[in-house]
């Protein structure tokens, strides 16, 4: 299938050769040209087009080629034409003495996939069978193979000089790369053929695809070739394998490379700068610079290729930098010969940006590592850990990590001081199918002296974890607090289910359970959570609102229930039912609402206060917390705010933009967590106060510094004006402080609160508070001072003046105050009486003057014209001295007179159990301390101290003592009728 032409074929006969010639064989053979081509053919794969061949200027010494000269060929041309759909190829060159020089070879339009496809073993064959039947094949056949220096061939040239090679493919893809351009260039290179030595040569690659750009750059010298390939990686490599890595941070990869006939060295060098990609959408700048990110301080790779024994090492070191650890080492060794293997280290001293105390078991941090195809063995070392991945066949295996010693907790974290010498000892055990990693399970247990955990986790199709917590014997937990009832918490299980697109959550012990779940995807909420007496519902949408209801039907009742799991030593004496709801919108923020119709606080079995249609709307999110709305009813008075009030938290800062009392009292401030430093002021221009026992309207200007446990109050409260309307019969002051009453006393306990409260604040009125009650109109001016100094008790000083003109009415008959002070000279409960009276008989003027304290009262009757005692309270009683006369009557007159005062004094707040006031001036004080025991101090001659029991309506026992004597009497009484009884001559009803 070849045809020919030559032209200008010469043949010379003539030798100089000294050896004998074969006259058939030519000296000299010249070739002006020749030309042979390919007729076209079609293979499976392959459609070649054109080959052809020319040769210009041959010429062949036939006598030296037989002689093995050298330069005993030439050629002045020669080119190659090869077209078909593959590739296009043109070869071009000359020979010239022993060199044979290329010009240029290029190689067009390779089209990579159908030359793939060509070199098949099913077109390889299809290619032997369309060969011509007479063609036939002649083997070489090297009957010499030494490793001395071969004999000269005058048909190969001592050199080869390649001036340009040029390959060009076609673009193509293998999928997912697509190789756009491909450009090879080789220029100057210089072949020894005798010693098979490239001398020198220069290569350049350049290639482009979808996902990186390689450019390579290369000088050969001497069989070596040296140079840098940088591959520039493109932003749809990261897109393409999801990689969370920065392009700008990688940049262009430089490999240099030392290739000869003995070995290839590859040497990779490269850093990188915040490698990783932060999301920071929707985060502020100073947000995404704080996010885990990791810094390639260097990495270097050393790849080594032994072509004789076809072995390649690779040796790779890489420190890295991250937010939590500085030089992270990481070493690799790769060895591929007949097998291959692998070793190498992570390891680091120390993390960083949590406290240190808590990563201290990790310091020193060492992973070694060794395997094969068919093994690997992995050893774990911390200062605290100790572990180890072990897979004899990589199709089993199994991990293993546990604490070296015990954590000693409290140097981790600072504890209460009943937890300091807590110690955790932690191991967890993964057996591993490498053919199957899922389902997983793990086992891990915690064993410490304050609680034990045993936790079997199951990881496969769904995420399930059975965890059993107990409260060992010898806990610390236990000396914490006494109070709590651990038995009623342990044992704990706790079962968590994540079940493809729903998570479930339950919880059971004696106290607490919980049976929670939750929709991954579409949010929504549902269970309930009990604790001890208290039952609360969860439902709702957490993409949109999470609804929390709870419901209880008594205080009471559990309180006493949450007994069962923590003992009150004083368990607050609270009735009444509760409301509790919550609504969390979006998980941001949250709504607490809360009612009750009526709270009932008992602090004793006399005394209980209530409060009535309580209801309190809260809402917070992470910055602020707001008081949208509050009411209750305490004693009759509605405490209120429509208004709502707002605190917002911001870092360690505590800012109340408002807090509103009644609508009208307005307190801001600010407080400090970290420093526990804070103001707080309140102001009211007009606060009105509406009450059973008060109308009052007042000015309230208070600042409050508050620093450490330190608190400081200064301020004025500006009375601006009201009506009293309290009853003051029913107020009570103590009696003598040097009376004990044991039944009432209780052990002081100490307040922090109260000992760094320091105080100054003036009361005033701008108007006279006025007080019109059953039997007494009076009006009254107040200027107080409340003193508080650091670890001292509370003292009022300052008086309060009730004006003249004031009066008092007892039995129709009209007493008029003259102007009168009741003095404070520090404890509230005894102040300082200086009280004036008068009352207008028809002939006689009466002044009743009152001293003393409340609880001890000096009463001093006189009038003008002068009159005794006995006259006076005759004349009160009834309209008449006459009725004194009788010294009969003393004693009568002594229990009248005192009914009369102890009257008088109960309607003007000063209430006393018993007053009995004598002929000789002498009075007598008694409290009742109990329905049956009165204590009574006797101001006579000798001042006495009489115990009174009643035993029964008519027996009585009477226990005096003075300075003098003591005794004991007994008492009978007996009932008279009113037949029997005369006042002072005249009969009474």
């Amino acid at each position: 299938n070849v045809s020919k032409t030559a032209e200008t074929v010469q043949v010379e006969s003539n030798t100089t050769s000294t050896e004998e010639m074969n006259p058939l064989i030519p000296v000299k053979v010249r070739v002006e040209k020749f030309i042979a081509t390919l007729k076209p053919r079609v293979y499976k794969t392959a459609k070649i087009e054109t080959v052809r061949v020319q040769l210009n200027g041959l010429d062949a010494n036939i006598e030296q080629i037989m002689a093995h000269k050298e330069e005993s060929i030439a050629v002045e041309h020669f080119a190659l034409l090869f077209d078909s759909n593959v590739s296009h190829l043109n070869v071009a060159g000359k020979l010239v003495s022993d060199t044979l020089t290329v010009k240029e070879i290029t190689l067009k339009e390779v089209n990579t996939l159908a030359l793939q496809a060509l070199f098949t073993p099913e077109n390889n064959a299809t290619a032997v069978e369309n060969m011509d039947e007479n063609a036939t094949s002649t083997p070489i056949e090297n009957d010499k193979k030494t490793e001395e220096k071969k004999e000269l061939n005058p048909l190969i040239p001592k050199y080869v000089v390649l001036d340009a090679l040029n390959v060009y493919i076609r673009p193509v893809s293998y999928d997912p790369v697509d190789i756009m351009t491909f450009l090879l260039q080789v220029k100057n290179v210089r072949f020894d053929t005798q010693n098979t030595l490239v001398e020198e040569g220069s290569v350049d690659l350049n290639t482009t695809t979808n996902l990186s750009n390689i450019l390579y750059a290369g000088k050969i010298k001497d069989n070596q070739l040296l140079g840098d390939i940088v591959i520039t990686p493109l932003e749809a490599l990261f897109t393409l394998y999801d990689l969370p890595v920065r392009r700008e941070a990688i940049g262009a990869i430089t490999i240099d490379i030392d290739a000869n006939e003995k070995h290839i060295v590859a040497d990779l060098k490269a850093s990188a700068k915040q490698l990783l990609t932060v999301d920071s959408n929707g985060s502020s700048e100073e947000n995404a610079s704080k996010a885990f990110n990791v810094d390639i301080d260097s990495l270097l790779s050393h790849v080594v290729y032994t072509i004789k024994d076809n072995t390649v090492t690779a040796d790779t070191k890489i420190m890295v930098t991250t937010p939590y650890a500085k030089d992270i080492s990481l070493t690799n060794t790769f060895v591929m010969d007949k097998n291959i293997s692998y070793s190498g280290e992570v390891k680091f001293d120390h993390l960083m940006g949590i406290d240190a105390k808590m990563l201290k078991p990790l310091n020193h941090f060492k992973l070694a590592y060794e395997g094969t195809l068919d093994a690997v063995n992995a050893k774990i070392t911390s200062e605290g850990l100790t572990g180890e991945l072990l897979s004899s066949d990589l199709k089993k295996g199994h991990f293993h990590l546990e604490t070296l010693h015990a954590i000693e907790v409290d140097k981790m974290f600072t504890l209460p001081g009943e937890l300091n010498g807590s110690k955790v000892n932690v191991s967890v055990d993964v057996p591993l199918d490498f053919a199957a990693i899922t389902p997983l399970n793990a086992k891990v247990k915690v064993t410490s002296n304050i609680s034990n955990v045993d936790a079997d986790i199951h990881y496969g199709d769904t995420l399930k974890a059975n965890i059993t917590h107990v409260v060992p014997a010898n806990s610390l937990l236990k000396n914490f607090d006494k109070n709590v009832h651990w038995n009623a918490v342990s044992p704990m299980t706790i079962e968590a289910d994540l079940v493809k697109n729903d998570a479930k959550l339950k919880l059971k012990s004696k106290a607490l359970s919980s049976d929670l779940s939750y929709g991954l995807e579409n949010g929504k909420v549902s269970g309930s959570i009990r604790l001890a007496g208290l039952v609360t519902e969860v439902k709702g949408d957490a993409k949109e609102k999470i609804f929390i209801d709870a419901k209880v039907n008594s205080i009471e009742a559990l309180l006493k229930s949450v007994q069962s799991l923590y003992t009150l030593e004083d368990l607050p004496p609270v009735r009444g039912a509760l409301d509790l709801s919550a609504e969390i919108v979006a998980l941001k923020q949250v709504e607490l609402s809360l009612s009750s119709p009526q709270i009932v606080y008992a602090s004793s079995r006399e005394v209980e206060s209530v409060i009535d249609d309580v209801k309190i709307v809260l809402s917070a999110d992470a910055s602020k917390v707001a008081l949208k709305s509050y009411t209750l009813s305490y004693d009759e008075m509605k405490i209120f705010s429509t208004k709502p009030s707002l605190v917002t938290l911001k870092d360690e800062n505590i800012n109340i933009s408002e807090l509103w009392l009644n609508d009208q009292l307005k307190v801001v401030g600010t407080y400090n967590t970290k420093t526990k430093k804070g103001n707080i002021s309140a102001d009211a221009n007009t606060l009105h106060i509406a009450h059973k026992m008060i109308d009052l309207d007042s000015a309230i200007h208070i600042k409050t510094a508050l620093e450490g446990e330190k608190t400081s109050i200064n301020g004025k409260v500006i009375l601006m004006g009201g009506d009293i309307h309290y009853d003051l019969g029913t107020k009570s002051y103590p009696s003598d402080s040097d009376i004990l009453i044991v039944q009432d006393m209780k052990e002081e306990k100490a307040s922090p609160f109260m000992d760094n409260l320091s105080m100054l604040v003036n009361v005033s009125t701008k108007k006279p508070l006025i007080y019109k009650q059953g039997p007494i109109d009076i009006q009254a001016k107040v200027d107080l001072g409340i003193h508080k100094a650091e670890k001292s008790d509370l003292q009022v000083l300052g008086e309060v003046v009730i004006l003249k003109g004031g009066s008092y009415t007892f039995e129709g008959k009209r007493f008029v105050l003259d102007r009168s002070n009741i003095y404070f000279t520090g404890d509230l409960n005894k102040p300082l009486l200086d009280i004036s009276i008068k009352y207008k008989s028809l002939n006689h003027l009466i002044t009743i003057a009152v001293s003393g304290t409340p609880a001890t009262p000096n009463i001093i009757f006189s009038s003008v014209p002068s009159l005794s005692r006995e006259q006076i309270l005759s004349l009160i009683l009834f309209d008449s001295e006459s009725g004194a006369g009788t010294n009969s009557g003393e004693d009568m007159m002594k229990m009248m007179g005192g009914a009369v005062a102890k009257s008088a004094l109960k309607d003007m707040g000063i209430k006393l159990d018993h007053l009995a006031i004598g002929a000789d001036g002498s009075v007598e004080v008694g409290k009742k301390i109990t329905d049956k025991i009165t204590f009574i101090y006797a101001n006579e001659v000798i001042p006495q101290v009489r115990v009174k029991y009643q035993h029964s309506s008519r027996w009585e026992s009477v226990i005096s003592a003075d300075e003098e004597s003591s005794a004991y009497d007994i008492v009978y009484k007996k009932e008279y009728s009113s037949d029997d009884i005369t006042f002072f001559g005249k009969k009474k009803d």
